[in-house]
């Protein structure tokens, strides 16, 4: 028996020590530890290759206490964690000693319901706690990076475009002011190149915000046809400038509303266009929208733009969409431009998880195609059935693709369309019909008096509505001369051609008011409104170009420098309209609205506040949007885009133009330049006296009610301001005289302050003509 016991100890002597050096070879730690009766914690077990590195060993540490083998301040940190342990919870934390991060599980051993012995094990996370911080360093420095190029982006778009607003705000207002026919092409040429300049920096900072990740969708629904025919008018002066005929298609088997980022459609549609017109000399551009693949939902929607000019050598593909890249990088090259336009393309396209491609033969032109995934905007209603359209029509035109052009649009529809050469032609076909099913639409492009060989075939019960097509939508007064010959057009169309216009036109031809190519284009009722406008400005060119903006609409607007200043006013009157420049000294333009929006919490009224600033980042708009404005207008912006907002924010709103024969004064001082000059200004200085005396002795025969010198003294004026040129003042005036003083002295009254307004306007304007 005791041989047999000697035998069991010795055995198990050699366990416990295979089991201790299995523990010390751990690279891990592992350690145990239990209470004393007095509650104490001591430890029983400490091994593993670690814990000989750091002196921690079982034969070192056994029996010790917490406090005897550590810091007190690390002492009072294990016990925490320890004693949450004895109470039969797993615990696990991290742990630093000797310049190492250890990561610790605590798992209780439980006997009997409770806790006998706790086993804890320690790993080495030091190098993953290093990695960590490493990496958390870069982020914090890609942050840093991402957020000094973001300000960069800012502070540059802000110090480039507000000189910019500064100089085309001016050319604007400048080719709005009488100018003689040099002084107009030179502002002309200065005009396009603050725009060609424009281009540049909002291609550079487009590239910029890309690289910085900066660049957001911003999704919502829109008209993908009028998205198209927009981009068509603010191209076509363009192409025309260089004699280029220009077509668009959409398919219209694509949904009339889409979801998706109109803007940067656009925004890529205008960069492939401007291209086109660009490397083109002749020929034509034509833009096609079509399915790529059908969906119910999420349609694939191909765009292309092709073009007849100079082509692509084939040893410039691979570089055509890389940053800063020309075809032709030579100092002498043709064509201008960053050579960042077709980067900005893919990168947009990619952003719309689209795909963008192109075909080109030197010589022939090139076909840039792009195709994206857009949703069907779901709740719209299905658009309005078009009223029929004629079933036959002949087309006389100069130009057989601008025939085919007209043929594609009307293909769906059922219309038989046919084309005659020229007029003989014409005439032969219209005979042929006649007998059998006549043309109802004459579609052309030629002149009246080439048409007369037609008259004798185009009268009676059966003559076609006649649609004419002008290369620029003809003016009122050419219309009304349309009566010297026995044939006149019932419609004009505009060119580029247009799919909605011409199908509105087809199916209105009946309507008498139909005169123009789009009911859109007639001219607005005249309207006279007051409105209160603030303009809050620091800088003093940009203040006033916005203040000589509103008074060409007829608006007269106060002017703050700050917006301290601004506050102040707005203390003072009941705007309609503020005009708020972002970054102003003393108090900038957040800071004023959010004192405007705190104070009209006490009245309920809400003011339009209009962002004014320089800055074009997206993040920019939306502080502006949180600061408590309702719009934002970005610098530079155009006479018409300052009208836009007015339209959108004041309802009713019509701008004014003064209507003035220029080549009657010229006629009436033709000779000496000097000498017509001085007749000039005495003659304008007795039309200003004449006038004030009239419209003093005309509101004195309205409170009389005198209707005989009323009369008279309107028909002298009138006579005045005809021979002057000033057509405004004659039709004001013309007006005036049908009322009945005697009856509607009210109404008399208010026209008579439209007209000296009127008169304000056209004193100006004739001081300031150079003859």
């Amino acid at each position: 028996m005791k041989n047999r016991s000697n035998l069991s100890d010795a055995m198990s002597a050699q366990i416990q020590d295979k089991m201790r050096q299995t523990l010390q070879n751990l690279q891990n730690v592992v350690f145990t530890y239990t209470k004393r009766e007095d509650g104490t914690l001591i430890y029983n077990l400490y091994e593993g290759r670690i814990a000989e590195e750091l002196g921690l060993t079982t034969d070192r540490i056994y029996g010790k206490t917490l406090h005897e083998v550590f810091t007190a301040e690390k002492a009072d940190y294990l016990t925490h964690f320890y004693n949450e342990a004895f109470k039969g919870t797993t615990v696990t934390y991290e742990f630093e000693y000797a310049g190492r991060i250890f990561y610790n599980v605590l798992s209780p051993i439980v006997a009997d319901g409770e806790v006998v012995e706790v086993v804890g094990s320690a790993i080495d996370i030091s190098d993953r706690k290093k990695m960590e911080l490493e990496l958390a360093k870069a982020r914090d420095q890609a942050l840093l990076s991402s957020r000094l190029k973001s300000e960069f982006l800012s502070t540059m778009s802000h110090e480039i475009r507000t000189p910019m607003n500064g100089i085309i705000g001016m050319l604007d207002l400048l080719l709005q002011s009488p100018l003689n026919a040099d002084q107009q092409r030179y502002a002309n040429i200065i005009k396009n190149s603050a725009n060609s300049l424009l281009a540049i920096i909002n291609d550079i900072l487009d590239f910029s915000k890309m690289e910085a990740g900066k660049t957001e969708l911003e999704i919502h629904d829109f008209q993908l046809l009028s998205l198209v025919e927009d981009i068509l008018e603010l191209m076509a002066a363009k192409a025309m400038g260089k004699q280029l005929s220009l077509y668009a298609y959409v398919d219209p088997s694509i949904p009339a509303v889409l979801r998706g980022d109109s803007g940067r459609i656009r925004q890529t549609l205008l960069n492939l266009i401007g291209n086109a017109i660009k490397f083109t000399n002749q020929g034509e551009i034509a833009i096609r929208v079509t399915v790529e693949t059908p969906h119910p939902r999420t349609p694939i929607i191909t765009f292309s733009v092709r073009d007849t000019g100079i082509g692509i050598p084939e040893s410039a593909f691979p570089r055509l969409f890389q940053p800063f890249t020309q075809i032709d990088g030579s100092a002498s090259r043709q064509f201008g431009g960053t050579g960042l336009g077709l980067s900005i393309c893919k990168h947009i396209v990619q952003m719309m998880e689209g795909t963008i491609d192109f075909e080109s033969e030197v010589d022939k032109g090139s076909t840039f195609t792009f195709s994206i995934p857009l949703e069907v905007a779901p709740d719209h209603p299905e658009p309005a059935r078009s009223p029929a359209l004629p079933k036959r029509i002949l087309c006389l035109l100069k130009s057989q693709r601008e025939f085919a052009h007209i043929q594609e649009i009307l293909s769906h529809l059922d219309v038989s369309c046919v084309c005659a050469a020229n007029v003989a032609d014409a005439c032969s076909l219209y005979t042929e019909s006649a007998q059998g099913d006549p043309f109802q639409v004459l579609i052309t492009d030629v002149e009246e008096y080439e048409l007369l060989p037609l008259y004798p075939n185009l009268k009676g019960s059966l003559k076609p509505k006649i649609i004419k097509i002008h290369s620029s939508f003809p003016s009122m007064h050419e219309k009304k001369q349309s009566g010297a010959y026995p044939l006149s057009f019932d419609s004009y169309l505009s060119r580029p051609i247009k799919q909605s216009q011409l199908l509105y036109l087809l199916g209105h031809l009946q309507d008498r008011e139909v005169q123009q190519s789009f009911p859109h284009l007639t001219e607005p009722a005249p309207g006279n409104y007051s409105y209160q406008i603030l303009v809050a400005e620091d800088n003093e060119v940009n203040a006033e170009i916005v203040m000589l903006q509103l008074q060409q609409l007829g608006l007269y607007p106060h002017h703050a420098k700050n917006g301290i200043e601004a506050l102040s006013f707005i203390a003072r009157h009941n705007y309609d309209l503020i005009l708020m420049d972002c970054q102003m000294p003393e108090m900038n333009g957040f800071e004023t609205t959010r004192r405007i929006r705190h104070s009209e919490l006490s009245h309920g009224r809400h003011v339009p506040i209009v962002a004014l600033t320089a800055n074009a980042m997206r993040e920019d708009r939306e502080l502006c949007l949180e600061a408590g404005m309702d719009d934002y207008l970005s610098k530079p912006f155009t006479y018409e885009q300052l009208q836009s907002i007015l339209k959108k924010w004041l309802p009713g709103i019509r701008p004014t133009k003064l209507l003035f024969d220029k080549d009657k004064v010229t006629q009436l001082f033709r000779g000496d330049r000097q000498e017509g000059k001085q007749k000039w200004l005495a003659l304008i200085q007795t039309f200003e006296k004449q006038n004030h005396k009239a419209l003093t002795e005309l509101k004195e025969a309205v409170a009389k009610r005198d209707r005989q010198a009323f009369s008279s003294i309107i028909h002298s004026t009138r006579s005045g301001c005809a021979f002057i040129g000033a057509i405004s003042l004659v039709e004001l005036l013309t007006q005036l005289e049908e009322i009945d003083c005697a009856v509607r002295p009210e109404e008399a009254s208010a026209r008579l302050s439209t007209i000296q307004e009127e008169f304000g306007k056209v004193h100006a304007y004739l001081r300031g003509l150079q003859l």
